[in-house]
């Protein structure tokens, strides 16, 4: 969905000048000018944070309510941070547009425990067109539901332009949170008229298709490599459960199990990860991650009634940083 992961340049992520402005009809804003990240609500309308995009973006209070205001170019190229992998053959296609503009507004309610907001995103990568509705509501005092996580989103044009009448619906909650074991739980129901959107939290910028399956901000639009070198996109009814449980040491491991159904409504199969983050041995940090994906019908029949060849993976991986 990326252009290459690897680059033999440096990737400028972040650079902006931030400031207050008094601009007309806004009164006193905060104005960020360059490169930077931008997220309305839960991300499943737009989020930026996997690749920054050059823009601006002012911030404003009016009426009681929190205005958001961004307009940026979405890189498309051959870069690190390009969303959009544009080679010299399509450079010239129309509906590849890059430019984004979107308007958010929130405001807070029952002295903060509740926060609302509606986006609108006039454009994103391509011509994609889209609004929504989140909210955050801060449930229980204690331990158990302490806050639950909300947001719908309605696509009407999808990156081509095309009409795209569809609905997203996502529910998270914090079931129990404590100093020493966390478990938190979400759901993801949409409609398969509902188009998605490259420059979202469910897109996590450019990575491998192993990684793209087992390391994930949200289990939704998690992907598989079929036969015939078809992909398997986790689209509908995905349930998401993670865990951090702190045994030893100052750091969690982390646990985690999603499934749900295939843009072709055949299983995806089950998932389950386990990760531990920021093992220290001396100078240097060591993750390790396990990600075990096993069967489901998303395999490519081979003739008529022939059963989907079913698709397992396994997953490795080791990351190690040093601090002198």
């Amino acid at each position: 969905a990326a252009a290459d992961r690897e680059t033999n340049t440096l990737a400028l992520t972040d650079a902006y000048l931030q400031g207050k402005v008094n601009l007309a009809l806004l009164g006193d804003s905060t104005v960020t000018l360059g490169r930077q990240r931008v997220k309305f609500g839960h991300g499943f309308l737009l989020d930026t944070h996997f690749a920054g995009v050059d823009g601006v973006r002012v911030d404003t209070n009016r009426f009681g309510l929190n205005w958001t205001f961004a307009a940026a170019d979405i890189p498309t190229g051959t870069f690190f941070t390009d969303y959009l992998d544009k080679t010299e053959k399509d450079k010239t296609e129309k509906d590849k547009t890059d430019g984004m503009f979107g308007v958010r507004v929130n405001r807070h309610f029952l002295k903060d425990r509740l926060h609302l907001g509606v986006s609108w995103l006039y454009t994103g990568a391509g011509n994609y067109k889209a609004y929504g509705a989140d909210a955050t509501l801060k449930l229980l005092g204690g331990n158990i539901l302490p806050e639950l996580r909300f947001e719908w989103v309605r696509s009407y044009r999808d990156q081509t332009n095309e009409r795209a009448r569809g609905n997203l619906f996502y529910v998270d909650a914090d079931i129990f949170k404590s100093p020493r074991f966390n478990i938190a739980a979400s759901y993801v129901d949409a409609s398969k008229s509902f188009a998605p959107h490259i420059v979202t939290v469910y897109n996590p910028f450019f990575i491998t298709k192993t990684e793209q399956l087992f390391l994930r901000p949200v289990a939704y639009d998690a992907l598989v490599s079929g036969e015939k070198g078809k992909d398997f996109f986790l689209a509908d009814k995905v349930f998401d459960i993670r865990a951090d449980l702190k045994i030893f040491a100052e750091n969690p491991i982390s646990l985690r199990w999603f499934r749900g159904d295939t843009q072709t409504g055949t299983k995806f199969g089950d998932v389950f990860t386990i990760a531990y983050r920021g093992w220290k041995i001396g100078n240097v940090a060591i993750d390790a991650v396990y990600g075990n994906k096993r069967k489901g019908g998303t395999g490519i029949k081979q003739q008529k009634g022939d059963t989907p060849t079913p698709i397992k993976q396994q997953y490795v991986g080791l990351a190690a940083s040093a601090t002198f």
